[in-house]
């Protein structure tokens, strides 16, 4: 059975190498589309070109995607040609351009590269290292307090319901306890309601993070995860074990100071995820340094045992917000009119 974001997406294959995809008003940022579901996009048309038109290789797992965001990205349909670069036994290579025809027939909006694996096929030798979260992680949340919205020992339950990427209106977040104390880490826990999640999801959790920027600078913004852990903490106050639903506006995020501008994202994922999909997925996002505005975020996402399933690096350009909105509402309706 399809997921909400499948279906959302809408991939239909034109040919053997062109790819067409829906835009949803789920995936809105302001006149923008949220990254991770550019990703997602990218993602869904490279598994689905392995395992129809590249299928007789036998690689339906997707090793690593390389993503350059080139030009933003507006509320119209996309269309996805594929290059094969490199076919072989071990694993493949493909170049995917995404492009807007409706809006910019000529411009290239996303540039990506992936490479397909076959995970279940013996590559080479393993050997296990002494690699381990620094600073380690709060202790794993109890599952069956969760379910009956008992509180938490060491997570509080949060809920993004508003008009920047309403998608997240459908998930759950678990913050934890006592905020975020280590400048430039941010833990959390995600899960996709009464979806499963799959690659897909991951995918999008690999840029469903914390405005690093907003939290190392303090905004008090709606991106700056100290102001959510804040919000949160006083709720669950007076609301022990009942999540948190977080609101937020167009107008708010107009008033940001900052944005956030991803130029390229790389991904890896570790394994095939199990058939049935994982109800939590753990991410832990850190960024090293923040200077003259560019950043680095590197989100390491884990399944319930903590083993990571997925690790990916963002190089992002912190810029002033109002080149995210103001340029880009002089060529578009107003935002509000479309969601």
């Amino acid at each position: 059975m399809a997921t909400t974001i499948q279906n959302q997406i809408n991939l239909v294959q034109q040919d053997s190498h062109i790819y067409s995809a829906s835009f949803h008003r789920d995936w809105a940022v302001g006149p923008s589309v949220h990254g991770g579901i550019l990703a997602a996009i990218i993602q869904l048309a490279t598994k689905r070109h392995f395992t129809t038109t590249l299928s007789k290789y036998n690689q339906p797992d997707i090793l690593s995607m390389h993503i350059d965001f080139l030009s933003t990205c507006t509320h119209d349909p996309f269309t996805i040609t594929i290059t094969d670069l490199k076919v072989g036994r071990g694993t493949s290579t493909i170049q995917l351009h995404l492009t807007q025809p409706q809006r910019a027939p000529d411009q290239l909006k996303i540039a990506a590269t992936a490479t397909s694996i076959n995970f279940e096929a013996l590559h080479g030798p393993s050997a296990p290292t002494d690699w381990q979260f620094q600073p380690q992680p709060k202790p794993l949340p109890d599952w069956r307090k969760l379910e009956t919205n008992q509180p938490d020992e060491n997570w509080l339950s949060v809920v993004v319901d508003g008009e920047v990427m309403p998608f997240t209106r459908r998930m759950m977040q678990l913050n934890p306890r006592g905020g975020f104390p280590v400048a430039g880490v941010c833990d959390m826990w995600n899960s996709f309601g009464s979806e499963r999640v799959d690659s897909t999801h991951l995918t999008i959790l690999t840029d469903l993070v914390p405005s690093m920027s907003d939290t190392l600078l303090r905004t008090g913004g709606i991106f700056d995860a100290h102001t959510i852990g804040s919000a949160t903490e006083a709720w669950a106050k007076d609301n022990p074990g009942a999540p948190f639903r977080l609101s937020n506006s167009l107008m708010q995020a107009q008033k940001a100071g900052i944005w956030n501008s991803t130029l390229t994202l790389d991904i890896e994922f570790k394994m095939r995820l199990p058939s049935e999909g994982l109800e939590w997925a753990f991410s832990r996002v850190v960024t090293k340094e923040l200077k003259d505005g560019r950043m680095d975020v590197d989100v390491t996402i884990c399944n319930q045992s903590m083993q990571p399933i997925c690790v990916a690096r963002h190089l992002v350009m912190v810029l002033d917000a109002r080149r995210t909105f103001d340029k880009q509402k002089q060529r578009q309706k107003p935002v509000s009119s479309m969601l």
